[in-house]
């Protein structure tokens, strides 16, 4: 299976870099195509100044985003929760990347044609809150209407509350539940 790893938060220094770090190293391991991608190593102004209006040209940064997404069966994304949502630079990013002619187009009668279909992703998202709180965070709100709404892509999450507060034998099962999940 061809799979692009996303790692969107800004430092290298946390749970859910961990995390990303660990499933790479088991899907390497388990003979799958792996493409991967850090956000804080990456270029990229994320405001979408004028909408769909004028589309401003990609940098390449986002223009590697955009093939490792559309090159991929599946797509793993990890950030850490914040307020509810995704961190603020890689919500600037989808805004950025999953655009009309890509991801989507606007049919006359103002339904949207999904471009990226027979594609999954899974969403691993960290989090101070406990995890009961998870169905109701604006975040899965978001990415399901971006990336299964917007571009056809069949998603998953699995989120993992008082991130925090772990234990280094809650961490151990976390880790083994990330790198037996595609």
């Amino acid at each position: 299976m061809k799979i692009f790893a996303f790692l969107a938060v800004n430092y290298n220094d946390s749970l859910s870099a961990e995390l990303f770090n660990k499933y790479v190293e088991s899907k390497l391991k388990q003979g799958h195509e792996v493409k991967v991608m850090k956000m804080n190593e990456m270029n990229f102004n994320p405001i979408l100044e004028h909408g769909y209006k004028t589309i401003q040209p990609l940098e390449p940064d986002l223009i590697s985003f955009q093939e490792n997404l559309k090159w991929s069966d599946h797509s793993a994304i990890f950030y850490h929760i914040w307020w509810g949502e995704a961190p603020a630079k890689f919500k600037g990013l989808i805004e950025r990347t999953i655009l009309p002619g890509y991801a989507f187009n606007f049919r006359k009668n103002g339904t949207m044609e999904t471009l990226l279909n027979n594609r999954t992703m899974r969403v691993f998202a960290t989090m101070n809150a406990p995890t009961f709180f998870a169905p109701f965070l604006p975040d899965k709100k978001f990415m399901k209407y971006v990336f299964k709404m917007g571009a056809g892509i069949k998603l998953k999450f699995s989120y993992f509350g008082k991130s925090e507060k772990l234990s280094s034998n809650e961490i151990s099962n976390i880790i083994n539940k990330v790198q037996n999940t595609i």
